[in-house]
């Protein structure tokens, strides 16, 4: 209960919770007989939710250090069962004492705070209340961004207007209805494949599927996947997102809708509908409570899996629950690798609301595994981040943390192989893209797909060269060399330098000389192994530099006869 109103699954079922109270009336029949009638109470019957304890911890624990980390509107993360729909976990940053829901978690740590809460009227602090009673997950929209491609290409790939073997040409940009759309690679994709334009997020190769597919069967299939519609989730405050009719959709509105953009949907709309792409083509419908009992043990009401409809066919299904796979094993999202376990994913950056404010943003991540038989799948967003910094802010590390702690928790066995490291990069080539005008945040992580190395020359967030040039041919694991200019939007910003390899005083001093603050994770006695930011992006002066610190594994060493020192 919450101000004047009964929210979450209190108010959903709070008809069959709260039981029905004894009476006892007194009748009189003239003037010297008494009727007694009693009616015993009825106790309210209990609810069973699907939520699991300790993966609603574990989801909490990572929403909680996120928000912490990259303040903003939002930070949320689900898990689900993609087969049947029931929900595992919603944890959400707006946190309160449920047991006082009327008082602000802030003012137990801001003194202040509570001098401008007592300024506000009362329409004010009702407003700031249901906000945080509200739950993000269901109630507020957003734009998705590239989590939506999956979707335009499994729709294609069922009308038959592509198949997985077909490949389109993407040059960094297209020019649509007076508008020039870009790539975020601004160099351009190249020739690139309908598995790699998933895994690279490339947007010149979804608009031309999405003109293949054609507006009206692309507004059919997105109403299919269920986008403008509630889920039914047996929550309170569901919003059923907002859609281009179909008369309005014009070149430009499809071009920008296939990459996710220029549309709103919720949360749980998202992985409902992401489910269907990898439970073999079923859209099914969410729910947080398994069973109701009553006082007895008797089932009173049984939620089982409720298919709301097919979308896809399982063939498709099959396809794009292997092809987002390269997602994380050569795609945006190589920092997800989890050694010996199979995952798929798809990630998205989308702009919100007005593009004169490029402030707004919302940052996704969408995973599943196993991959090849979905067990959970994963949704994690950083709605709208404070100072905002492109590369910096990602829900990528929690939903790593969150898959890790699941796979430890429900003791999952590995399902492939651990790899040989040494073998991994003898005798692999690869080909070096064109990062001309590319944003140096985007070229690192197309690098690192790769695994190519790099070094960056100046300072600024725009390659303006590079050695060796585009469509050279090199060894895994060679250099490329980028060099950087600053652009308008780099004003007030710093270059990143490499403290890879250094001690932690070591880094620390020359992060500090350069106007960063630091923090560090592992051992601060050994060796700094990464960095977040990386070295070469330019972000705010003052950003936080993230250094990974581990102590080097002890070598064999030995003296021969000739006294030298040699090293096993």
């Amino acid at each position: 209960t919450r101000g004047d109103a009964q929210w979450g699954l209190e108010g959903y079922y709070n008809s069959y919770m709260e039981g029905t109270p004894g009476r006892s009336f007194i009748l009189y029949n003239g003037a010297d007989s008494v009727v007694h009638q009693d009616y015993d109470a009825k106790d309210g019957d209990t609810i069973i939710t699907t939520i699991d304890y300790n993966i609603q911890k574990i989801a909490e624990e990572v929403v909680a250090e996120t928000a912490a980390e990259w303040p903003a509107k939002n930070v949320a993360a689900m898990v689900m069962d993609p087969y049947t729909g029931e929900v595992y976990a919603m944890a959400e940053s707006h946190s309160f004492d449920l047991n006082n829901p009327n008082e602000i978690p802030e003012w137990e740590t801001d003194t202040k705070y509570t001098e401008n809460w007592d300024q506000l009227s009362s329409e004010e602090q009702l407003e700031y209340l249901n906000t945080m009673w509200k739950n993000f997950c269901v109630s507020d929209t957003y734009e998705p961004g590239s989590i939506f491609k999956p979707m335009l290409v499994a729709a294609a790939l069922e009308e038959g207007v592509i198949t997985p073997n077909s490949s389109f040409q993407c040059n960094g940009y297209t020019d649509i209805g007076g508008y020039r759309i870009k790539c975020h690679l601004v160099s351009g994709h190249g020739n690139i494949n309908v598995e790699q334009i998933m895994a690279q997020s490339c947007n010149m190769g979804v608009i031309q599927i999405a003109n293949l597919l054609g507006a009206d069967k692309f507004y059919e299939y997105q109403r299919e996947f269920g986008f403008g519609d509630y889920t039914g989730i047996d929550l309170p405050g569901e919003a059923a997102g907002q859609l281009h009719s179909k008369e309005s959709i014009g070149p430009t509105e499809l071009a920008t809708m296939s990459f996710g953009q220029t549309f709103n949907c919720t949360s749980i709309q998202v992985i409902a509908a992401f489910s269907s792409l990898i439970n073999g083509g079923n859209l099914v419908k969410p729910h947080v409570v398994s069973q109701i009992v009553d006082a007895d043990g008797n089932v009173v009401l049984e939620n089982d899996t409720e298919v709301v409809r097919r979308v896809i066919s399982e063939k498709t299904s099959a396809y794009m629950r292997t092809a987002l796979k390269a997602t994380v094993e050569n795609g945006l999202a190589k920092k997800l690798q989890i050694d010996g376990y199979s995952i798929g994913c798809k990630t998205g950056t989308a702009e919100q609301g007005s593009r004169t404010n490029d402030d707004l943003w919302a940052l996704s991540n969408m995973s599943y595994f196993p991959a090849e038989n979905p067990k959970y799948i994963v949704f994690t967003v950083i709605n709208q981040p404070s100072d905002y910094v492109e590369g910096v802010q990602t829900p990528t590390p929690m939903t790593k943390k969150l898959i890790e702690g699941i796979i430890k928790y429900d003791n999952l066995e590995p399902t492939q192989p651990v790899e040989d490291e040494a073998n991994l990069s003898q005798n692999k080539t690869v080909t070096v893209a064109d990062y001309t005008d590319s944003v140096i945040f985007d070229v690192i992580g197309d690098l690192d797909g790769k695994e190519l190395t790099y070094k960056v020359v100046g300072n600024g967030n725009t390659v303006v060269n590079q050695v060796p040039k585009g469509g050279i041919t090199v060894d895994v694991g060679s250099e490329v060399i980028l060099y950087v200019q600053r652009s308008e939007e780099d004003t007030g910003t710093v270059s990143v330098p490499n403290v890879v390899g250094k001690n932690y005083e070591q880094a620390e001093t020359t992060l500090t000389n350069a106007g960063f603050t630091v923090a560090f994770e592992g051992d601060q006695s050994g060796t700094v192994t990464a960095q977040d930011p990386k070295y070469g992006v330019s972000v705010a002066k003052g950003s936080e530099v993230m250094l990974t610190l581990e102590i080097p594994e002890k070598t064999d060493t030995s003296t021969d006869t000739t006294g030298t020192q040699t090293t096993q």
